[in-house]
């Protein structure tokens, strides 16, 4: 069965289609991250297959970064509250 490769994308850069892609998703830092992942592992995919795509465009987007939030700790009445609760 033969395939055409991909095509009809307007000529404008490539990066900039996968950049304004990844500005649609939702979630929060670490999900976007995760996503971007599997973004790139689908172009990864992609650019394997040559009659597809010559260039993966997404080794170009930079890194989302996730801040870490220090856990929250329970104060000591509330801590009693859970002690209690799970000694009933």
């Amino acid at each position: 069965m033969d395939q055409e490769p991909i095509s009809g994308l307007p000529r404008r850069n490539h990066l900039e289609h996968v950049e304004d892609f990844r500005a649609t998703l939702p979630g929060n830092a670490a999900t976007r991250r995760y996503k971007q992942t599997l973004l790139r592992g689908f172009f990864r995919y992609c650019v394997r297959h040559p009659d597809w795509i010559n260039v993966n465009p997404a080794l170009g987007l930079s890194r989302i970064r996730v801040r870490d939030e220090p856990t929250g700790y329970f104060n000591r009445e509330e801590f009693a509250a859970v002690r209690m609760s799970a000694a009933n």
